[in-house]
């Protein structure tokens, strides 16, 4: 677990990566171990992620029980927060930027704490229809326009690789997002 004064440099680069500056990276633990406390952020998410499992359980919907939908939940949200990353180290030593991918990953992860916190309030504003079905689909649609530009900027920012590779990254990990969640949902 990520000490508190970490945490908020971190969410504080984060605010700055919005922001497209390169200086961001400067308050990050860019080190191996700052990597691996940048899961603190799947813990600070968990809270608004299991809130909205909660809401969305529709018993008429779904054969699961409300103890497998809530497995099938739990187990999705923890291969997400590792699937991309395994995923991301191969092909990091594949590209020769393995050396760099510490940083990449704390970055990532970080920047996970803001995009997963938009995406489930406004899912939590659909949910308890405090707004229109279309306005969640479109506010949805530029979240994941802007989420993919941060991406894009965080791989060249910190593993320095081509423009092309970077939006390769991005494509892949929303591949990996369909496929978790495809996969969560049909074992549901």
């Amino acid at each position: 677990m990520a000490p508190l004064i970490e945490i908020a440099r971190a969410l504080f680069g984060v605010w700055r990566i919005v922001h497209f500056d390169r200086r961001a990276l400067g308050f990050f633990d860019l080190s191996t171990a700052g990597a691996l406390r940048s899961f603190t952020a799947a813990v600070l998410v968990a809270p608004i992620f299991a809130t909205l499992t909660a809401l969305r359980f529709d018993s008429t919907a779904t054969t699961a029980s409300p103890g497998r939908y809530t497995l099938v939940e739990a187990i999705s949200y923890v291969i997400a927060w590792t699937m991309y990353p395994v995923i991301m180290e191969s092909l990091t030593r594949s590209l020769g930027c393995r050396a760099r991918f510490p940083a990449y990953l704390c970055v990532y992860n970080w920047t996970m704490v803001l995009q997963n916190t938009v995406v489930m309030v406004l899912a939590l504003l659909g949910t308890l229809r405090l707004l229109p079905a279309d306005a969640v689909a479109i506010l949805g649609f530029a979240v994941l326009a802007i989420t993919a530009g941060l991406l894009w900027f965080i791989a060249r920012l910190t593993l320095g690789v081509p423009s092309w590779t970077a939006v390769g990254f991005v494509f892949l990990d929303l591949l990996v997002s369909v496929l978790i969640s495809s996969t969560s949902d049909m074992l549901q």
